[in-house]
């Protein structure tokens, strides 16, 4: 039951990784270059509205009052823009407080927080926290393409899932 579980979320994941997150593009090592990012997604442990979700760029796990955000609304959605370059390694962080609501379990009790990388806001899922993990944990090394690859040899998900 529980790898369904994950099977669906990497489905949900994975599907989100081919859509678009603005005008923004990925560099080849430096930094995803844009002028102006709109950067649009959604939270998803089911659909949570009510969530801050931001691009952390200073990697503190905080959404801090300089930093550009959005409150998550139905259906999971947010969107904000931010303006400059996006350094690699950078994470969408989704702080999810009590009385945000999960449309599948109703209003959240206790605080939690879930992560995606920046290079793919599409989705920020428990899947795509694993990722963005991995990624930090390889101190930067791992692109989300790498490091989305090991987490489901991790989870033992077959390739084409």
């Amino acid at each position: 039951m529980f790898q369904l579980f994950l099977v669906a979320f990497m489905s949900i994941f994975l599907a989100g990784c081919g859509g678009g997150g603005g005008s923004s593009s990925i560099g080849t090592e430096e930094a995803l270059v844009a002028t102006e990012s709109e950067l649009t997604g959604k939270v998803i442990d089911g659909y949570i509205s009510g969530a801050t979700v931001c691009l952390d760029l200073n990697n503190n796990y905080t959404c801090d009052p300089d930093e550009p955000s959005a409150l998550s609304g139905a259906g999971g959605s947010y969107t904000f823009t931010y303006e400059g370059t996006i350094p690699e390694g950078i994470q969408i962080l989704a702080d999810i407080p009590i009385g945000a609501v999960d449309e599948d379990l109703g209003v959240v009790d206790k605080p939690y927080s879930m992560l995606a990388p920046a290079a793919h806001p599409e989705v920020v899922t428990p899947l795509t926290t694993l990722v963005s993990q991995e990624i930090q944990s390889s101190a930067g090394q791992l692109t989300p393409e790498e490091a989305e690859k090991s987490v489901k040899l991790m989870l033992n998900i077959d390739e084409s899932d």
